[in-house]
């Protein structure tokens, strides 16, 4: 494939949305084959959940074995969920180069301010699912929504839980040739 994307967009979590140990993606990179079928696992999450019972956002990468990766979970690195994450507008920035030794690049940034909460900085970090028949009608595609375990329903609100997304961008970034 070796193709780079830049996604950008706005998301606010609403300040009761409540999440468990299981995930609750708000954002995904899909693997989709030639024939048009979902792979089962995304290949990157911004995933909202709990890591040793505190609340946070997580990004994840699964590679074509399905082996997940936590890259990073907010509460390792301080941020406070009800504070930092919820009831915040926060804009995101992601750089995909889709190969099988792709890259990543992420920035989760509170809005109106110029220091990101965090980055994500992955190279030769598999971005693509070639599949056994190798097609090149094969593609990735972006997903934005509230994709949720529902393994611990007691654990999640009884009532609708909402995220805002907003300002939504894709391109495709061209190779500068030589």
């Amino acid at each position: 494939m070796d193709k780079t994307f830049e996604y950008r967009w706005k998301f606010r979590i609403d300040e009761d949305f409540a999440v468990t140990s299981h995930f609750t993606h708000l954002f995904q990179l899909k693997a989709v084959s030639d024939f048009g079928d979902p792979v089962s696992q995304p290949l990157v999450t911004i995933t909202g959940n709990t890591k040793s019972g505190v609340s946070g956002l997580e990004v994840r990468h699964v590679d074509s074995q399905d082996a997940k990766t936590m890259l990073l979970h907010t509460s390792q690195l301080g941020i406070d969920w009800a504070t930092q994450i919820q009831g915040q507008w926060l804009e995101v920035f992601v750089r995909a180069k889709f190969s099988e030794q792709g890259s990543l690049e992420m920035s989760v940034t509170p809005l109106g301010s110029e220091t990101p909460l965090f980055t994500v900085n992955e190279q030769n970090i598999e971005l693509w699912r070639s599949g056994s028949n190798g097609s090149t009608d094969n593609f990735v595609r972006p997903k934005w929504g509230i994709y949720r375990s529902l393994n611990d329903k007691a654990g999640l609100n009884a009532g609708e839980d909402e995220v805002w997304f907003a300002d939504f961008e894709i391109k495709e970034v061209q190779k500068i040739e030589q």
